[in-house]
């Protein structure tokens, strides 16, 4: 017989499973993962050329943060599994952690980009978390989560996700750009004049925001 070990408690009964059928399991989700990180960043692309086009819709932002929500889901579901695994569970953390690493920090941005001015992004992150797994499904239930009335809604960017690309940009000075085009066609269009004329913006820092911003529209111009 198979050596099996069993968790008693008052009223309460657990068989734990065995390392190898926890590693398979575990291994199988850890797949599944890698595909939704696929798909996650195909839509993050999406969003980012459909934006600098001026074409983006409520559904390339729920594309992003729904897929945001499957992949933290399927990484809280290995964080339990591995629990089990003893000292296996070190590599397969190195691994779900890579396949997970960045994605919050898009989400936040999104957020910040594209969320009405007085949403709380933690109370919508919380919303998206608590949703049924086939509401969760539904983009228009995910739509309206995020504040959207329909999914082919038009929408623009504040430009915090593409600042945020910008080495030792200080938040302060990201948030007098935003502030002062107040449009994301504006700013990423803006000659090195206009961007000089923005507090904490000097001449170099405005020569490579240009650089930045010719990139994101010859990006959007290459499909």
């Amino acid at each position: 017989t198979r050596g099996v070990a069993t968790i008693f408690l008052p009223d309460f009964k657990h068989e734990l499973e065995s390392s190898a059928e926890l590693l398979t399991r575990v291994n199988q989700l850890l797949l599944t993962l890698e595909r939704f990180r696929r798909r996650f960043d195909s839509a993050v692309e999406r969003l980012d050329r459909y934006e600098a086009n001026g074409i983006a819709t409520a559904r390339h932002v729920v594309a992003v943060l729904q897929r945001m929500e499957l992949m933290h889901r399927i990484g809280t579901r290995i964080e339990l599994d591995t629990v089990g695994l003893g000292g296996q569970a070190e590599f397969v953390d190195l691994q779900y952690g890579d396949l997970l690493a960045g994605s919050g920090d898009v989400a936040r941005l999104v957020m910040e980009d594209h969320l009405a001015e007085d949403a709380d992004p933690p109370a919508v992150l919380e919303r998206l978390a608590s949703l049924p797994a086939a509401e969760l499904a539904d983009p228009r239930e995910v739509a309206a989560v995020l504040g959207y009335s329909h999914l082919d809604a038009e929408v623009q960017p504040r430009g915090n996700r593409l600042l945020a690309t910008v080495p030792r940009l200080p938040d302060q000075v990201r948030a007098a750009l935003v502030a002062h085009f107040d449009d994301f066609d504006a700013l990423i269009r803006a000659e090195v004049s206009s961007l000089v004329a923005v507090a904490g913006i000097g001449e170099s820092r405005a020569l490579q925001l240009r650089r930045l911003f010719d990139r994101a529209l010859e990006f959007a111009d290459s499909e």
